[in-house]
């Protein structure tokens, strides 16, 4: 599995330019207090052969999530009219790339917001799907 498929979904969410400062997976991140912020993650499911041989393709789906965290008490509207945002930007079908790497958009959604450790939490999802080459044994 390619780590370029990540890197095409993280540079897209940036290229996105969507105001929002980015915890990013595995990187220390303190939110500013009453600052909106986003949380990325990239979900994987296993890769599954696309033809066979030793020199094939593979393809992985899996989703995208971006969590989107607003102050609580300030209304949802903010963070809804950001996740529309989003959704507009990850469109199905759209694809994305770093450095040769497709990715293509297959569905989208909302989830349902709800206030924890401070923050109204609203996720985005975008299932994808990415074909890798196979190395030849």
């Amino acid at each position: 599995m390619s780590a370029k498929i990540d890197r095409a979904l993280v540079q897209a969410f940036i290229a996105g330019s969507f105001g929002l400062t980015i915890a990013h997976e595995n990187e220390g991140f303190d939110p500013t207090p009453g600052t909106p912020h986003a949380e990325i993650t990239v979900f994987r499911n296993p890769a599954v052969p696309v033809s066979i041989g030793d020199a094939g393709l593979d393809e992985t789906t899996g989703l995208f999530q971006a969590t989107l965290k607003y102050p609580t008490n300030a209304g949802a509207w903010p963070a809804k009219e950001k996740a529309d945002a989003l959704l507009a930007y990850f469109r199905v079908g759209r694809v994305f790339t770093y450095e040769g790497q497709r990715v293509q958009i297959l569905s989208k959604d909302r989830g349902t917001g709800r206030a924890e450790a401070g923050w109204y939490q609203l996720v985005t999802r975008f299932e994808f799907n990415a074909r890798t080459a196979r190395a030849a044994a």
